[in-house]
């Protein structure tokens, strides 16, 4: 069986391959249009660089093969959209009833093509728990 390792893209480095892997699935696998003000072959979004966003990567060997992106509430994004709770999620869906809780987003979920029929989204989500970004089950 593969086994694939996982990490927190934390750096500059790695944050650029999960964009680079972004824009592998979403322009050259299933062909949706660019954002016209991206000017390089990445998936890039402002929210990327938050203190309270977190990437996780999965490697086969040294080549990513899925990422995702966790979320935190974010003053500055809740203040900026008008929102409570400081989350993307909240420009399309009315998230009233988590007010109070400690609620994450993930987003930006994607694995390459050669391993989507592999254990490599249950290593990523594997490494958000091991990583203490998502509660470990009971």
């Amino acid at each position: 069986m593969k086994q694939y390792r996982w990490l927190e893209a934390s750096d500059k480095y790695r944050l650029n391959q999960a964009q680079l892997l972004r824009a592998q699935c979403l322009y050259h696998e299933l062909r949706l249009a660019r954002q016209k003000t991206c000017l390089v072959d990445r998936d890039v979004s402002e929210l990327d660089l938050l203190e309270t966003s977190h990437h996780v990567l999965v490697l086969d060997g040294d080549e990513p093969v899925a990422t995702a992106r966790l979320a935190f509430g974010n003053p500055e994004l809740a203040s900026t959209i008008g929102s409570e709770l400081g989350l993307e999620l909240e420009l399309a869906f009315e998230l009233g009833a988590f007010r109070g809780r400690s609620v994450a987003e993930i987003a930006k979920v994607f694995v390459s093509a050669s391993h989507r029929h592999s254990l490599a989204l249950a290593s990523l989500f594997e490494g958000m728990r091991e990583r203490g970004l998502l509660p470990k089950p009971e």
